[in-house]
């Protein structure tokens, strides 16, 4: 969920892009790039921007194309 969905403000494309960028985040890794024991801690992370990191990932299961991609 969008941080301003998450913050209950109203919502446009960029919302639509970062939902997007979490699904093809999620596609390539198995993961959720929000990484929490409950629903509230993970809409928590979201809106910290806590995410899990790029480079934590390599290039055979992230390559760099993706990477821009989902930024």
């Amino acid at each position: 969920m969008a941080p301003e969905c998450a913050r209950n403000k109203p919502t446009n494309k960029a919302s639509d892009m970062w939902s997007m960028g979490v699904i093809l985040f999620q596609l390539y890794t198995g993961l959720c790039p929000f990484r929490g024991a409950s629903d509230y801690l993970i809409f928590k992370l979201s809106l910290e921007l806590n995410f899990l990191k790029f480079e934590d990932y390599h290039e055979s299961i992230l390559p760099e194309g993706a990477k821009a991609l989902i930024k």
